[in-house]
């Protein structure tokens, strides 16, 4: 329910949204699926991610990864990866990202997920920016555009990570116009 209201929200979250994910967890703390619990502990550190405590949310995002690496959940693996790059990205931490993003791409892979892959690709793109690789920024950003097409829904809460360095590969290339239709896309 508290991510149905959060997405219908655009993404924003709230103190009650949080004091609800943290209800959740407690639940599901005493649950027999120690599952439940991975989730709910990566939920509440997505919703930390969002409302901007990034040490709160590493936080709950590793141990959310460590619970995935035990129980051999795939998809809480992805999720938990995907996220943490996404808090280094926020950080504006490059090397945190070099370093999890061969770890997010293994996941898509196993996962087989176009979405999971268009997040990966989001952060390949703002890597690629900040490495200065143009190219790869638009050829990243297209492959973005490429896998979430179908659903859609291409703006999930890591949409905008591809965005701005797409509208800055635009810019240093003195494109204006396809700086401005990427904008429109915000």
């Amino acid at each position: 329910l508290v991510m149905a209201r959060v997405m219908r929200n655009g993404y924003q979250a709230s103190a009650e949204d949080l004091a609800d994910l943290r209800r959740g967890l407690a639940a599901a703390m005493h649950s027999e699926e120690e599952k439940d619990a991975g989730y709910a502990t990566c939920y509440l550190g997505q919703f930390l991610w969002l409302l901007g405590d990034l040490a709160q949310a590493r936080e709950y995002l590793e141990r959310s990864l460590a619970m995935a690496e035990r129980i051999g959940e795939s998809t809480l693996l992805g999720k938990s990866l995907l996220a943490l790059v996404l808090t280094a990205l926020r950080r504006h931490d490059v090397e945190g990202v070099r370093a999890l993003l061969p770890r997010v791409l293994a996941a898509a892979d196993v996962m087989g997920s176009a979405e999971f892959l268009a997040g990966a690709r989001a952060c390949q793109a703002w890597l690629a920016w900040q490495d200065g690789r143009r190219d790869d920024v638009l050829s990243l950003a297209g492959e973005f555009g490429a896998l979430m097409a179908p659903k859609q829904d291409p703006w999930a809460y890591y949409g905008l990570v591809h965005l701005w360095p797409l509208v800055a590969a635009h810019l240093d290339a003195g494109d204006l116009a396809a700086a401005i239709t990427a904008v429109r896309d915000l």
